[in-house]
């Protein structure tokens, strides 16, 4: 207590809820299509900080190339894609090693289902690696990832040196603390996965990506082929008899009754 006896701590607590607010980070969806909440809530303490319905935190990461520190979300560009946040833990465990190996499988099934064609295979949703272990203990650094967690060599700009980090405190800027901010397990990690407008939609285990496809099959639908260019496709979010373009940024068809929550991000 201060000299007119009101509590410091209180008012700290108050005075950061009302930042959130202010700010509009205090929005907490309501369970929908895109909100996979009460079907989950077991789920939920997976990534106890990552509120599925909120908005997905940022907290301190190094990439695991050059040690150079990151705001995670630096890297959850608002480019229509979504977003599957995969915190390996501690990789040098064999047995989570290869945990993370079929789970990188099904991702990369996941993810091919989804892919615009003439694209890269993230073209529509993006995969973001964030592991427990020692960086230097990785002796092939990021080759110790399967390639679809990685990336393909490019032929022109080369490998994609930023899709993996490190929950490990940086030279001189701090860290150290990813997996602690967001309440996940550092030898078991998890799958946080986020809409286009960064709100937490899913969380899971390494394992449920099957449940993760189901999940995604409730809103969005497999590339067609459009009108005018056989090679071009369009995917779009499913919401009863209203189809609303993503990615390509085509014509949005109806908007009419969709829940904000649906359309919030996804009809940009």
């Amino acid at each position: 207590m201060d000299e007119a006896g009101v509590s410091m701590s209180e008012f700290k607590k108050i005075y950061l809820q009302g930042q959130e607010f202010a700010s509009g980070i205090a929005v907490d969806y309501a369970p929908s299509v895109l909100v996979a909440k009460e079907k989950r809530e077991s789920k939920q303490k997976l990534a106890a900080n990552a509120k599925v319905g909120k908005r997905f935190p940022s907290a301190l990461v190094l990439n695991q190339s050059d040690a150079r520190p990151w705001q995670l979300q630096h890297w959850m560009k608002s480019d229509g894609r979504f977003h599957v946040m995969l915190f390996a833990g501690d990789i040098l465990a064999s047995k989570q090693k290869e945990r993370i190996e079929k789970c990188a499988e099904a991702l990369r099934k996941l993810l091919e289902r989804y892919q615009r064609p003439g694209k890269a295979l993230n073209s529509a949703i993006q995969i973001l690696i964030v592991h427990s272990s020692p960086r230097q203990a990785l002796e092939n650094g990021i080759f110790d990832f399967p390639e679809v967690l990685r990336g393909p060599c490019d032929p022109k700009m080369g490998w994609d040196y930023n899709r993996i980090f490190v929950d490990e405190a940086s030279y001189h800027e701090g860290g150290g603390k990813a997996y602690e901010a967001y309440g996940v397990n550092k030898e078991s990690g998890c799958l946080v996965v986020c809409r286009p407008d960064q709100y937490v939609g899913w969380i899971g285990e390494l394992e449920d990506v099957e449940d993760l496809g189901e999940w995604f099959e409730g809103f969005l639908v497999v590339p067609q082929t459009g009108g005018g260019d056989a090679n071009e496709k369009e995917m779009v979010v499913r919401n009863g008899d209203n189809d609303v373009d993503d990615v390509t940024g085509g014509k949005v068809k109806d908007l009419k009754g969709m829940p904000l929550d649906q359309a919030s991000g996804l009809a940009v």
